[in-house]
């Protein structure tokens, strides 16, 4: 498979609950409401799907050894679940109300199996790439949605949250709860997903680039973000990918970066010679 070829990104679903008495000022749209210094979302939890879920779905996508697959045979973190309070995620066409009444939980799929790829649109250099994510199109990544689906219902049926929680906001044939088969939580995700932005893979350490993220057979060129990344990581690296500078041990020195904002250079401290304009996506 080649690098363009090698797009891997992040599915996600948000679940959407009413909040029991909105004139606490729980959630965002409801006057009382205060910004925590974290922002709209925390509680943060980060789960593993059950390893013969995992394995059925593997074997749905014909792997020859299941279980012998990197995300079963050692403990990993397959999704991550975000309390946000408010509507997040809310898609096209669908209408969730913003009044303080509603709080959201979203998953992201944090080690996917799907590939997408990124191609060119055309010989103009100034043209836009085709992008396509190619989202679930594997078995694997339908299991791990669902079962972070599942954890979140979970949670919220508890007494604790029973509490803070009336129930869940549902949508109009796309009802679901603990209970719900795999086909309804699937009905469920076909139009709601969608992607917290974490794309990686394109520029590949071990076929674009080599360990020090030099581009193969050019000189003086490096890609430092997040395409370079071979495989999916269970974190957050966009943010870091868009802060980084030249050499691969510089990445955390902040003081050496170019901003993928306003597109300011930076020098690597090492003092190699190369200026870089490092992108937050692709490079």
């Amino acid at each position: 498979m080649s690098a363009a070829n090698y797009l891997l990104s992040d599915p996600s679903i948000v679940l959407y609950w009413k909040v029991k008495d909105p004139e606490k000022g729980l959630a965002i749209g409801s006057k009382a409401f205060g910004m925590p210094k974290t922002g709209p979302s925390d509680f943060v939890y980060t789960g593993t799907v059950p390893k013969d879920d995992l394995v059925r779905a593997l074997h749905t996508d014909k792997y020859t050894s299941p279980s012998e697959h990197p995300n079963v045979s050692s403990e990993r973190a397959h999704y991550e679940i975000v309390t946000a309070y408010g509507p997040v995620g809310v898609p096209p066409g669908m209408e969730v109300p913003m009044d303080g009444s509603i709080i959201s939980t979203g998953a992201i799929c944090f080690l996917p199996t799907s590939r997408g790829s990124v191609t060119l649109k055309s010989l103009d250099p100034q043209a836009d790439p085709i992008i396509d994510p190619n989202f679930l199109a594997t078995e694997h990544d339908w299991a791990i949605l669902r079962s972070a689906m599942r954890t979140s219902m979970r949670v919220m049926n508890t007494d604790a949250a029973k509490e803070l929680v009336e129930g869940q906001f549902q949508f109009p044939g796309y009802n679901i709860d603990i209970n719900s088969t795999d086909e309804a939580l699937n009905k469920r995700i076909m139009p709601f997903s969608s992607t917290w932005y974490h794309p990686a893979g394109t520029a590949a350490m071990g076929s674009v680039v080599d360990s020090e993220c030099r581009v193969k057979g050019v000189k003086a060129l490096r890609v430092v973000d997040a395409s370079v990344l071979p495989h999916p990581l269970a974190a957050h690296y966009q943010g870091k990918s868009s802060n980084s500078c030249g050499h691969i041990d510089c990445m955390a020195d902040t003081t050496t970066t170019s901003c993928y904002l306003c597109h300011r250079r930076a020098r690597c401290r090492h003092d190699c010679g190369i200026s870089l304009i490092v992108t937050q996506i692709f490079s």
